[in-house]
């Protein structure tokens, strides 16, 4: 990792300063993780190898095996199919990053954490999908709801379709740039930026 940071980091500040942002400092903290000050990878790279890879991959694991159950126990309700069915895709998709995630950052660290953005916003959309179909259900028609009225449970239930079928979809792009890596931006020339 400190092979990497010292020998790119005027490529990175370049790539940085081209897209706008202030020059980016890159420094090697213990253990072997970047960190980059005000960036919006430094987080999400440290939970990529504290989190997410540590133990096999287990956290993920426990999270996908969660979200499964969870969208098993509404499977047979017709009034919750399109966001069980969007829900399972949005998994499945994210089970496979994940395992591409787990074999790669062992081997390249640096194409793994090009993602760790991306793949804590893919997580974060997932679960948040996974909570609006907790509300649907309990929003739907003919459930006993105390709490809400007619006007609320419509409400409740449109907005989680909304999250189905805006922000799922999502999920599938942001896994696919994960799993490209990083080498487009590395290859580039400091004069082509």
């Amino acid at each position: 990792m400190r092979g990497f940071a010292h020998a790119n980091q005027s490529r990175l500040s370049a790539i940085h300063q081209h897209l706008g942002g202030a020059p980016a400092r890159v420094v090697v903290a213990g253990h072997g993780h970047a960190v980059r000050p005000g960036r919006q990878n430094c987080q999400p790279i440290a939970l990529l190898h504290r989190k997410l890879a540590a133990h096999g991959g287990r956290a993920g694991r426990h999270f996908l095996q969660a979200l499964a159950d969870a969208t098993a126990c509404h499977q047979g309700d017709p009034q919750l199919v399109a966001f069980t069915a969007a829900l399972d895709a949005a998994r499945s998709r994210l089970a496979a990053t994940l395992d591409w995630v787990h074999a790669t950052v062992g081997k390249q660290p640096a194409t793994a954490e090009a993602g760790a953005y991306d793949l804590l916003t893919a997580v974060g959309i997932v679960y948040l999908g996974w909570m609006w179909l907790d509300i649907a259900a309990a929003a739907a028609p003919g459930r006993p709801c105390r709490c809400a009225g007619d006007d609320l449970r419509l409400r409740k239930s449109q907005l989680a379709r909304v999250w189905m079928q805006r922000q799922l979809p999502l999920v599938d792009g942001l896994c696919q740039r994960i799993e490209s890596g990083n080498d487009s931006l590395l290859t580039l020339a400091d004069e082509a930026i």
